[in-house]
């Protein structure tokens, strides 16, 4: 089952290739290279052709899939990544869950499928409200008892 899965979710990717490379009149390996210089322009502080775009969308707020389907159904979840991909045409990506062993933070260019741009995410968070090991008084344990 998860082969003929797979095997589907594959001409469904050959054929949106098509529609990509029809409506953009060049290849995918041509929009791929226009989409990494734009990116590598920006992150060199060169100027580029235009702003690049780039989402990471959660796919349960604009489809009918459920967040749970990333864990229980791979290849739905992925199909939701690309409509949302598709629909918002980005010039980088979040790749979605791996089918099979793809690392988790690799960011794609919409033509999917070439080799990936690698971005590493560092976050700063805030101090935690209050203190680590909070004071449980035993006098308010007792009144809550009685």
């Amino acid at each position: 089952m998860a082969d003929k899965n797979l095997e589907k979710y594959q001409q469904e990717q050959k054929k949106i290739k098509d529609e990509i490379e029809r409506k953009h009149g060049k290849t995918v390996e041509q929009l791929y290279k226009e989409r990494e210089k734009r990116a590598k322009d920006v992150t060199e502080l060169r100027v580029p052709d235009r702003v690049p775009l780039s989402i990471n969308a959660d796919p349960a707020n604009y489809t009918e899939i459920h967040r749970s389907a990333a864990y229980y159904d791979p290849i739905g979840w992925k199909r939701a990544v690309r409509e949302v991909t598709v629909a918002f045409e980005p010039d980088m990506a979040n790749a979605g869950l791996p089918v099979r062993s793809a690392p988790s933070a690799v960011i794609r260019p919409l033509v999917a499928g070439m080799r990936p741009l690698m971005m590493l995410i560092s976050v700063d968070l805030p101090e935690p409200f209050g203190p680590i090991r909070p004071k449980i008084s035993p006098c308010s344990s007792v009144r809550l008892m009685r």
